[in-house]
C-alpha cells in the first residue's frame, strides 16, 4: 500500500520538484530531502497495537516519496563528472556508477550483518526497532557528510511567467514527445525500466518477505542472510 502511494505521489510532483530545484540553485532543498529521507526511516520505527502501525506506514510514504525525490540534485552534478563534450563521457559516467554501486552493495552487506546480530541478540520487534532506527540515522550520517563536500550549484533555469507546476509538465510532455519521434526503442526501454523496477520489483520484494516469515517461517536471521547470499551473488 504504501509503495503504490508513494508512486502515485511521484508521478505527480517529481517534475515540478525538478523544475524548482532548476529555478531554486544552491544546496538547501538537497538538504532538506536528507533530513526528510532520514526522519522518514526513522518513524518507519514506531511498532505498536491499536492505530501505532499507520504512523509507521505513513513516515514510509514520506520516506519513499523523499528518498526518489532526493536523486534529481544528485544527478544534477553528473556534469562535473565530464561535459557531455567530453569523449570519454560515458566511460567516466560509467566508472563513476559502478564505483557508487560498489559502495552502495558493501553498505547494504554491513546493514544486513548488523540485523543478523540484531536478531540474535534482540526480539524480533526490537531487532525491527533498532534497525530502523539505525538505517535513518546511517542515511543521516553519511549523506549529511557527501552533500558538505559538493559545492553549490547556481540555478540553471529562469522563470518565463508561467507557474512551476505548468511548467515542469510542459516540458516532460515535449521531452516525451521528442524521445517517441527520435528515439523510439530508449522510450519503450524507459516504459520497461519504469514497470520493473517500480511495479515488479517492488512487487516481489513485498510478496517475497511475506512469503518468507508466514508460509515458510523464516525467522529474521534466515531472511537476513538469504538477501545477504542475493546480494553477493
Amino acid at each position: 500500500l504504501s509503495v503504490n502511494v508513494a508512486q502515485v505521489l511521484l508521478c505527480l510532483i517529481a517534475a515540478p520538484a525538478g523544475t524548482y530545484m532548476d529555478f531554486q540553485g544552491g544546496k538547501s532543498l538537497w538538504w532538506r530531502l536528507i533530513f526528510a529521507v532520514g526522519l522518514g526511516m526513522i518513524g518507519m520505527g514506531f511498532i505498536g497495537r491499536g492505530y501505532l502501525w499507520l504512523v509507521g506506514l505513513l513516515f514510509e510514504v514520506f520516506m519513499l516519496v523523499a528518498n526518489e525525490l532526493v536523486q534529481i540534485p544528485r544527478q544534477s552534478y553528473l556534469t562535473d563528472v565530464a561535459e557531455p563534450s567530453d569523449a570519454a563521457y560515458h566511460a567516466k559516467l560509467g566508472a563513476a556508477e559502478a564505483e557508487r554501486t560498489i559502495q552502495g552493495y558493501v553498505a547494504q552487506l554491513i546493514m544486513v550483518a548488523l540485523a543478523v546480530l540484531a536478531s540474535l541478540l534482540l526480539s524480533r520487534v526490537g531487532a525491527s526497532i533498532l534497525i530502523t532506527v539505525l538505517s535513518g540515522t546511517w542515511f543521516l550520517a553519511a549523506h549529511g557528510y557527501v552533500v558538505r563536500l559538493f559545492p553549490p550549484r547556481p540555478a540553471s533555469r529562469t522563470r518565463d511567467g508561467r507557474g512551476t507546476c505548468a511548467l515542469a509538465y510542459a516540458q516532460l510532455g515535449a521531452d516525451l514527445w521528442e524521445l517517441r519521434s527520435k528515439h523510439p526503442e530508449a522510450l519503450k526501454f524507459l516504459v520497461f525500466l519504469f514497470v520493473v523496477q517500480n511495479g515488479l520489483g517492488a512487487t516481489m520484494l513485498t510478496i517475497a518477505t511475506t512469503y518468507l516469515t508466514d508460509q515458510l517461517r523464516f525467522t529474521g536471521p534466515m531472511t537476513s542472510l538469504m538477501y545477504a547470499t542475493v546480494l553477493v551473488a
